[in-house]
């Protein structure tokens, strides 16, 4: 998985003064990761998942309001050239403003959503979805793509 940020720190000049832009840092903590798969039988993998779950850490200004777009691939690239697809469901993903997995509030990973972080500057997105291999075909090996996350300070 790979994070991305669009938040950094500047300086803007107006009349002779400087105003610092908050920060924002996105770690990729946990990667969604589905396991082996059997052909033909979709593996869903729930965003409450602890272990197979996807996750990013957000810290930033304590109560800040972010923007959270996921950039989601169609499917995983395999050996060869071999694609295998990802669906993505409207509750696939869930964000808490830390990281109690049990609080998370669900939402549509194909939609950017608002959130606000917690009172210690933290957040969490989790990412679930479902990979499903060919019933025939399908070629064996390692196959892996890239999870983007973008979030934007609201100032």
């Amino acid at each position: 998985m790979l994070a991305r940020v669009l938040a950094g720190f500047g300086a803007m000049l107006a009349a002779g003064s400087a105003r610092a832009e908050a920060q924002v840092q996105v770690n990729a903590s946990q990667e969604l990761a589905f396991g082996t798969l059997v052909a033909g039988v979709p593996k869903a993998i729930a965003r409450t998942d602890g272990s197979r779950a996807g996750k990013f850490t957000i810290q930033g200004p304590v109560g800040a309001l972010v923007t959270l777009q996921l950039v989601l691939p169609a499917g995983l690239n395999g050996p060869g050239g071999a694609t295998l697809p990802l669906t993505f469901g409207s509750t696939d993903a869930g964000y808490a403003p830390n990281n109690d997995l049990g609080t998370q509030d669900a939402f549509d990973p194909r939609i950017p959503r608002t959130a606000t972080l917690g009172n210690n500057g933290r957040g969490v997105v989790s990412l679930g979805g479902t990979a499903t291999a060919a019933a025939s075909g399908q070629a064996g090996g390692s196959y892996t793509a890239t999870l983007t996350l973008i979030v934007a300070l609201l100032l």
